[in-house]
């Protein structure tokens, strides 16, 4: 009998614990928070960050990897190694593919968190337009979803004149 009680205990624990896990992983609406301490926001601005990460990783790699050989060998011939050569022939020749990569990770990271709040989350601009789809105000949801055009267009903007600020070569 006592060996039935102790597993019915702790099987009882372990039942608790997993179903407080469970909900954990989910946004719980009362208190705002996502998984195991992280808030709607934090969570946000790691999905965006985890989606615009790579395309500017990947593209700056591909962009010092496919520096023309001939601009090396000129630099070494006239002695340029480490930073100096850095600054002057590897980053101006690679400089349009990171910003390229640049442009499209700030777009990939709005509209993922743009995207992310339509789905699951309290507040926000996709939040917003999602309530004005659903009680019928087309005028204030297609307010927004201009406002979110605008904000993306203002990032290509931006990333497209460091583009050109930094094309002097």
């Amino acid at each position: 009998l006592g060996a039935g009680l102790a597993t019915v205990y702790l099987w009882d624990d372990f039942l608790r614990d997993y179903q407080k896990a469970r909900i954990m992983t989910f946004v719980d609406p009362e208190s705002d928070r996502l998984g195991a301490g992280w808030n709607i926001i934090q969570s946000k601005i790691a999905i965006g960050s985890a989606l615009g990460f790579f395309p500017v990783v990947l593209n700056t790699i591909n962009g010092f990897g496919h520096v023309d050989a001939g601009y090396m060998r000129v630099a070494r011939s006239m002695g340029a190694k480490g930073f100096p050569m850095f600054r002057r022939v590897l980053l101006p020749a690679a400089l349009p593919i990171i910003l390229t990569g640049y442009r499209i990770g700030f777009i990939l990271c709005f509209l993922s968190i743009v995207g992310g709040e339509t789905i699951g989350s309290f507040s926000g601009l996709g939040h917003q337009i999602v309530f004005y789809a659903e009680s019928m105000h087309t005028s204030m949801m297609f307010a927004y979803i201009i406002f979110i055009v605008i904000i993306a267009y203002i990032l290509n903007s931006l990333v497209f004149y460091m583009e050109r600020k930094g094309n002097y070569y």
